[in-house]
């Protein structure tokens, strides 16, 4: 059955053609805005001790992190002083490491209130070795808290506080290659709280030395460093004004590591292009409701689109031809969105998408719905003429 033709076929190709650019422009609009980098929301806290990130704010090494000559396995610390400012339903990253060479990468996480380390290197043999904590409830809103992340021949330790919280079998920190606070190196996971201090150590920091320098830290604004703890990097965050952190040490086991930089604008140091769907996949509430939201929101094209091919330009395959159509617009999508820092590139949309679109023209091609349309563009097109 084909649709009920009305007595101005211009009429309805106009109204079609209308709601088709319609369509189109709120689609492109929904996936590409805001269309620009906004500003970096990165401030000094007054008094200047300190930095506040707020819902897109960043800041990125002016260098790399060379990695260490040691022996065997690598031993190395890291030590962060933040206070969280609010709960998320997803991850949000406070400091990321990342070599895009090698794809070696290091990642604390905050997701809602819990607690998330995950690293991975690459060994001599090409294989990944790599580790994880994941510390339930370990945050609380607006509470300052001291992290310390220890690597040795032992084990692997998390302390909070100056406690231990969690300890594993070790497993390499990837501690090296491009650095970034309150941000994911590679996807928009930007972090909203107040940073107070960081530092890297090319050792594995004993339990004596963590709950010492958590004390001067939080006492004194700064750890009592020994040559012992080989400190590589230490920023104190007490600028109090600038684009720039330094580092305070001038020379390390690996020589000065890099100060970072406050960019104007926020960024994604190596943002990804079309991530593959395998990878962006999983099994937490946001990423399904993300895939509703995709399927859902290229019905309309599909629908409206097909109703245009077959009522006005009376082609055989409009199915085909408007799922071609849909998977070429969220295609345009998704490679636009790879220089847009706010959203990300992934195949996961292209399939999603590609689907709603499908789905939008099994919904004309019902007898019913295609009856309705009909009846609402004679209506339009009789008030437009009254």
């Amino acid at each position: 059955m084909t649709v009920r033709r009305e007595s101005n076929p211009s009429a309805t190709s106009r109204i079609l053609g209308s709601a088709c650019a319609g369509v189109l422009c709120i689609i492109l609009v929904a996936g590409l805005q805001p269309f620009h980098a906004p500003k970096n929301d990165v401030a000094w806290l007054v008094g200047g001790r300190g930095l506040h990130f707020g819902r897109h704010g960043t800041i990125v090494s002016s260098g790399t992190l060379k990695p260490s000559a040691q022996e065997g396995e690598p031993q190395r610390s890291l030590e962060i002083w933040l206070t969280p400012a609010t709960m998320w339903d997803r991850k949000h990253c406070m400091l990321a490491f990342y070599t895009p060479e090698d794809g070696q990468h290091f990642s604390l996480y905050q997701a809602y209130d819990d607690l998330l380390v995950d690293s991975g290197v690459h060994t001599a043999a090409r294989q990944v070795h790599s580790g994880s904590f994941h510390l339930e409830e370990a945050i609380q809103r607006q509470r300052s808290m001291f992290i310390t992340v220890a690597s040795g021949p032992q084990q692997t330790s998390i302390w909070i506080n100056g406690s231990l919280a969690q300890s594993a079998s070790p497993f390499p920190l990837a501690l090296d290659g491009s650095m970034v606070v309150a941000n994911s190196a590679v996807i928009d996971e930007s972090w909203p709280g107040d940073l107070r201090g960081l530092a890297i150590y090319d050792s594995a920091l004993t339990p004596a030395q963590i709950l010492a320098h958590y004390k001067t830290w939080t006492t004194e604004g700064r750890p009592q460093l020994a040559p012992s703890d080989r400190a590589v990097a230490l920023y104190l965050f007490h600028e109090g004004h600038g684009s720039m952190v330094h580092n305070q040490l001038v020379s390390g086991p690996l020589g000065s590591g890099p100060d970072l930089y406050i960019p104007q604008h926020y960024m994604i140091l190596h943002q990804k292009f079309l991530e593959p769907f395998w990878q962006e996949f999983a099994w937490d509430a946001s990423y399904w409701k993300a895939v509703l939201i995709n399927v859902a929101g290229l019905v309309p094209l599909g629908f409206i689109f097909c109703a245009y091919f077959v009522t006005v330009r009376g082609m055989k395959r409009a199915a085909l031809a408007t799922i071609a159509l849909g998977f070429m617009v969220s295609l345009t999508i998704e490679v636009t969105q790879a220089f847009l820092p706010t959203r990300d590139s992934g195949t996961s949309d292209l399939i999603t998408n590609t689907l709603g679109t499908a789905l939008g023209c099994a919904l004309y091609l019902k007898t019913a719905a295609r009856d309705l349309l009909a009846r609402v563009i004679d209506r339009i097109a009789l008030a437009a003429e009254g």
